[in-house]
């Protein structure tokens, strides 16, 4: 088991989110909001996709086997919203709800590939072998059309906290299924990442306290679970610079 909380952190993240899970629905329910662009909708309950995966890998890091049936349902809802269809304009995301396809969303937000992706490698890496095997070949499945949408997006280092959080979901999915493609794409990309910001002097994309953490965050993640020992020497001067920045 890993979890990135402490104990006592965990603990209190799944204080707050049990009482919003929904049964029926099998995932977290909320109030609607928005920052006003993407959805159409105004109001009401909704069902978000990117919390429901956060919650599932919550009680899966928690190791309690009560909690384990509860993310398997979960996750069962949640991947069978993904668009898995490689023509499609919207292959490889999310829609932000489960009340709101991708075809009625203004427009469709790409960077779900990016944010749902990172949650489930991080279920894949950790919690895996605790899955029923058909839930575990279609987890394997989302991760590889997200890291695909990634891909085929090619979303540039100016957009820091996507150009980030692309980059670990393609690095880890490359390293974790030994897919060459995607890993040497990874590769160029953090590259590419780590000259712009080098020669720009800091992260360029609102350089405020929100995404420097967004960025922190990211970066923490992807030095504790890229392998590639010629990355971490970039990834190194990329998280310091990230620090300095708050300091």
């Amino acid at each position: 088991m890993f979890t990135g909380m402490y104990p006592q952190e965990l603990q209190r993240a799944l204080a707050a989110w049990d009482p919003q899970y929904d049964p029926a629905a099998r995932m977290i329910r909320r109030p609607f909001s928005s920052p006003g662009y993407h959805t159409t909708l105004t109001g009401g309950s909704v069902h978000p996709t990117r919390e429901s995966l956060s919650y599932a890998l919550a009680l899966l890091d928690s190791g309690e086997p009560a909690r384990l049936t509860q993310a398997i349902d979960i996750l069962d809802r949640v991947l069978a919203l993904q668009d898995i269809n490689p023509d499609s304009p919207t292959y490889g995301i999310w829609p932000w709800f489960l009340e709101e396809p991708l075809d009625q969303m203004s427009p469709p937000d790409w960077n779900w590939a990016d944010f749902c992706g990172t949650r489930l490698i991080q279920i894949a890496m950790d919690h895996r072998e605790r899955l029923p095997s058909a839930l575990a070949h279609r987890l394997d499945q989302a991760i590889l059309h997200a890291a695909r949408s990634i891909q085929h997006r090619d979303m540039g280092p100016h957009y820091t906290n996507i150009a980030l959080m692309g980059t670990y979901v393609t690095y880890t999915a490359g390293e974790f299924y030994n897919e060459t493609g995607i890993l040497d794409y990874a590769r160029r990309r953090l590259r590419r990442f780590y000259d712009y910001t080098r020669e720009q002097g800091a992260f360029t994309e609102f350089n405020s306290p929100t995404y420097t953490a967004v960025a922190i965050r990211v970066l923490a993640r992807m030095r504790r679970d890229i392998h590639d020992r010629d990355a971490h020497p970039m990834l190194d001067w990329l998280y310091n610079l990230a620090w300095a920045d708050v300091a």
